[in-house]
């Protein structure tokens, strides 16, 4: 990527995103419009003049907001799915960087709630959909098996494993209900959108469970306060507002995807720096259950040199398993995680 000079005293996130802004189409636009130069963003309330990027605005010009003017490591783009809870599946690019840091954000959230992920090296992905395929993938450090509850022996199979997080969905969390210790990690993340509500039934296994707000476009956002439920604290690189109680996210990071006042779809309010109230995409998807998600190909527009099928590299490695095809106990979506993928 081509450097920019780093603003006085901005932040480093802030700076990354800015420099990426710049070599997008759409940013370089947009910050034109707005009367703002790259160099001298010192602030990320300067960005909350752009304008909101809806989900439907992403899909139909997701190239156009790609920041990809310079040479990337091409080996670890790959591109993956979305749920359909919220829309039409969306198909995104992600990079060995953005797959570590989205595990150094999900870090930060167990922090704020006391559990330590630092030296977490195995973790489960109990996938809730069926027609899913179960795999392997080494990321970022941290190997993730991905694991279909409607496989057979999944429970075995998860002991096994000996996994120090699991990531998974309400309807994850109540399978593991009765569970016995051996088969439990350290810690649950919960991870939910408005589409998923974890309900206080579901917080009754003998483990921390971490209660996490993403989005598949913007990965984890924010972790819930159990001692305040309902009351959500964004991560350190994520910046939340809901003017006119629509959310969106500001994500101070270095991704090929830089995403400045997105607007998943979801309504709420932001006092005092903490999310709360919200809800918005619940009942337009609980009813039903998304298909299981095309081949991952990149979308209309997008640069095809991304195309290129993924090599087995250092960063990321998976192995295709079997899919599994079930029955669903209610319409919830697939958590996104660190790792979503459906290769």
């Amino acid at each position: 990527m081509n450097e920019l000079p780093a603003a006085n005293g901005a932040p480093a996130p802030l700076h990354a995103l800015v420099r990426r802004l710049a070599v997008s189409p759409r940013g370089a636009r947009l910050l034109g419009a707005a009367g703002l130069f790259a160099a001298e963003i010192a602030d990320a309330a300067q960005l909350d003049a752009l304008p909101t990027l809806r989900r439907d605005e992403l899909a139909r010009a997701l190239a156009d907001a790609l920041a990809l003017a310079d040479p990337v490591d091409l080996r670890g783009v790959r591109w993956i799915w979305s749920s359909g809870t919220s829309g039409a599946p969306l198909a995104l690019p992600r990079t060995a960087a953005d797959e570590a840091e989205r595990w150094e954000t999900l870090r930060a959230l167990a922090r704020l709630r006391g559990v330590e992920l630092a030296g977490a090296t195995r973790a489960v992905f109990l996938c809730t959909l069926p027609g899913r395929p179960e795999y392997e993938v080494l990321s970022a450090g941290v190997r993730t098996l991905r694991l279909s509850l409607h496989a057979p022996r999944w429970r075995e199979r998860l002991a096994a494993f000996r996994p120090a997080l699991i990531q998974t969905n309400p309807q994850g969390i109540r399978a593991l209900t009765g569970a016995r210790p051996e088969e439990l990690p350290a810690a649950l993340l919960a991870v939910t959108s408005t589409a998923l509500t974890l309900a206080p039934d579901d917080r009754r296994l003998a483990v921390p469970i971490l209660n996490i707000y993403s989005t598949a476009e913007t990965g984890p956002l924010a972790v819930e306060d159990p001692a305040e439920p309902g009351a959500f604290d964004p991560a350190p690189s994520i910046r939340l507002r809901a003017p006119d109680g629509l959310v969106l996210v500001t994500r101070l990071s270095d991704s090929i995807l830089p995403l400045v006042n997105y607007a998943p779809g979801d309504t709420g309010r932001v006092d005092a720096g903490r999310l709360r109230g919200l809800s918005g995409r619940a009942a337009g998807s609980k009813g039903s259950l998304p298909a299981p998600a095309p081949a991952a190909q990149p979308p209309p527009g997008a640069d095809h040199r991304l195309c290129a099928p993924n090599r087995a590299s250092s960063a990321t490695r998976s192995t295709r398993g079997t899919s599994y095809h079930g029955r669903s106990g209610s319409g919830n979506a697939e958590p996104t995680s660190a790792e979503t993928s459906s290769k």
